[in-house]
């Protein structure tokens, strides 16, 4: 697995963390991670978010401020064109915010 894909995982597990109310902790040993389900997720989200050049971080994110209600979202979810809609949908929103900020 490459550090990216790690990288990926924990900001997973970070943004899971912080919206569902509790402490996480890094994932450090991605020995056999590659196999599990959440391996062959994470995989796919880094091809993905490499390929449209999107910050994990954000990417994350945007589905749980879309889903406010909304305390856990499986790392599964956000392989599917429901997250990228998600994402798309948020920035679109964050850059009519920030155009009605700036013309104010």
């Amino acid at each position: 697995m490459t550090l990216f894909e790690q990288e990926v995982y924990n900001t997973w597990l970070s943004t899971t963390g912080k919206y569902a109310g509790r402490p996480h902790r890094r994932r450090k040993s991605f020995i056999d991670f590659d196999e599990t389900s959440n391996g062959i997720a994470t995989k796919k989200i880094s091809a993905m978010l490499a390929r449209l050049n999107i910050v994990p971080v954000d990417f994350f994110e945007s589905s749980y401020r879309i889903y406010e209600d909304t305390k856990h979202l499986p790392i599964e979810f956000f392989a599917t064109y429901k997250a990228i809609s998600n994402y798309k949908q948020w920035k679109k929103q964050t850059i009519k915010l920030k155009t009605r900020k700036d013309i104010i």
